[in-house]
C-alpha cells in the first residue's frame, strides 16, 4: 500500500490525491452463532441484545481508530448456515434479530461456509486487511461430521490460520472441548451460564480483540495467533472480574436470572 509520502512525491497525482490521508485497512469480525432450538428463549435474546449494544462500540472504536476501519459479518447456523449481513459490513448496518427453530447443530456446514467467505477471490476478504477475529458461540454438540470441515479449515485456509479465536460454551450441554478444537486452546473458550454473564463476557471480547487486531502494532506481533487469543481472553476475564473501581465487588456469577 502507498505511504503519504509516496503519493506527494508521485507527479502523476492531483493535489487532493496527494495529500489525502491513506484508505483504512478493513478488519473484520465474524460472529458465528448456534440458532439450534436450544438456543430458544433467554439464550438467543440474550445474543441478540448484546450484539446490538456491541456494534454500537465497534462502531465508536473504528471511527477513532486512524489506521483500520472494522467491519463485522454474522452468520447463524442449526441444519443450515445462513449469512445474516451482506458480507461484511460497517457495525451500524447489521441489525441483530436472531430466531431459532428446532434445527439440528450442523457445525460442519458452517465451518464449510466460513472457509468459502474466507477468500480475497470468492469470498468476503480484500488484500489490504487485518487477520480477522472469528467468535463462535454454541450451547449443544454439533450433529454432523464437523471434525473434516474444520481439519479443512486449519490446513488450507491461512486467513483462519491466522484469526484471532474465541469461543463461547453456553450453558451446561455445550461441549467445551469441540469449541476449544476451533479455537486452537481450552484458555480461548470461555463459559457462560446465565443472561448477565454472556453479555458481559461478549462484550469485553469483542472489544478487546477488535481493539487490539486493528492497530498497525499488532501485524508486527510476533506471538502466534493462539497464544495472542489467549491473552486477550484472560485479559477479558480479568476485566469481568476486576471494576475499575476497587470499591465495585466484581460481578458475581450467580444472579436473580435463570442458570442455563
Amino acid at each position: 500500500m502507498a505511504t503519504l509520502n509516496d503519493r506527494i512525491n508521485n507527479d502523476n497525482l492531483r493535489d487532493d490525491e496527494r495529500f489525502a490521508a491513506p484508505p483504512k485497512r478493513v478488519m473484520s469480525m465474524f460472529y458465528l452463532i448456534d440458532n439450534s432450538g436450544s438456543m430458544a428463549g433467554e439464550k438467543i435474546e440474550t445474543v441478540n441484545s448484546s450484539l446490538e449494544e456491541i456494534m454500537g462500540l465497534l462502531d465508536d472504536i473504528s471511527a477513532s481508530n486512524d489506521d483500520a476501519e472494522i467491519k463485522v459479518a454474522a452468520m447463524s447456523f442449526d441444519t443450515e448456515p445462513v449469512w445474516r449481513t451482506n458480507g461484511v459490513v460497517a457495525p451500524s448496518e447489521f441489525s441483530p434479530n436472531l430466531d431459532t427453530n428446532r434445527g439440528l447443530t450442523n457445525l460442519g456446514k458452517a465451518l464449510n461456509e466460513l472457509n468459502s467467505k474466507l477468500s480475497k477471490t470468492h469470498g468476503f476478504m480484500t488484500q489490504h486487511q487485518y487477520k480477522p477475529v472469528i467468535i463462535l458461540l454454541s450451547d449443544g454438540a454439533p450433529t454432523d461430521n464437523y471434525k473434516e470441515a474444520l481439519e479443512k479449515l486449519r490446513k488450507e485456509n491461512r486467513w483462519f490460520s491466522n484469526a484471532l479465536k474465541f469461543a463461547f460454551a453456553i450453558g451446561r450441554d455445550a461441549k467445551r472441548e469441540v469449541l476449544a478444537e476451533f479455537t486452537g486452546s481450552d484458555e480461548t473458550v470461555i463459559d457462560v451460564n446465565n443472561a448477565p454473564k454472556l453479555k458481559e463476557y461478549l462484550k469485553e471480547v469483542s472489544v478487546i480483540a477488535s481493539e487490539f487486531n486493528s492497530r498497525s502494532a499488532s501485524a508486527g506481533d510476533t506471538r502466534s495467533p493462539e497464544e495472542t487469543s489467549k491473552e486477550l481472553a484472560e485479559e477479558a476475564k480479568s476485566k469481568y472480574n476486576r471494576k475499575k473501581d476497587p470499591d465495585v465487588p466484581p460481578v458475581p456469577d450467580t444472579n436473580p436470572w435463570s442458570e442455563w
